[in-house]
């Protein structure tokens, strides 16, 4: 009975192991929902980069559709990069960002600090499992397009964070906060 347990638990660990993609700092990396497209994630360790590309659905109605780059989160804590897009894109709303979600479900409760194809940037959010996005009302959004946080750099979401039951998002000297 012994080699069979053992020979199970081997199975299920090498299982359990190859469902992670690992890429740069990041745990994961993996397609929400079900995009046409599958996306893809890659870090180059020589300009301490990562590219993602993906497709699918707008993140914005009751589900989504995109490529993501992910570690698992608990407790408080702070998240900062500057992003651009790659290319002249044909999508306004395409997005790129951080974000926090509840599960790796298509329709996952979230919060995202993001900068669109347009060059808008917006704190955006899911407050209940398959809900909308909040309408654009609701929405927090910087006060100018493709700002950068430090000249010669790229359009940039500056910082997002966790604290106890609040979260938020600073852009430039721009400081949105939500509970």
């Amino acid at each position: 009975m012994k080699p069979a347990f053992f020979l199970f638990f081997f199975c299920a660990l090498n299982f359990a192991v190859a469902q992670n993609s690992p890429v740069g700092v990041f745990q994961n990396h993996a397609d929400i929902g079900n995009p046409k497209l599958a996306g893809a994630a890659v870090y180059d360790e020589g300009t301490q980069s990562y590219q993602l590309k993906g497709a699918g659905y707008n993140i914005w109605f009751g589900r989504d559709e995109f490529q993501y780059a992910f570690n698992k989160l608990k407790g408080d804590f702070i998240l900062t990069a500057n992003f651009e897009f790659v290319g002249a894109g044909k999508e306004a709303h395409r997005k790129i960002g951080w974000m926090v979600r509840a599960s790796t479900d298509d329709n996952a409760p979230h919060y995202s600090a993001v900068l669109h194809g347009d060059g808008l940037t917006m704190l955006q959010w899911r407050p209940l499992k398959g809900a909308f996005m909040r309408d654009p009302e609701d929405q927090l959004s910087a006060s100018k397009k493709n700002y950068t946080i430090l000249p010669g750099r790229a359009p940039s979401i500056d910082r997002i964070y966790s604290h106890g039951r609040h979260a938020g998002r600073a852009a430039g000297r721009i400081i949105y906060q939500f509970s």
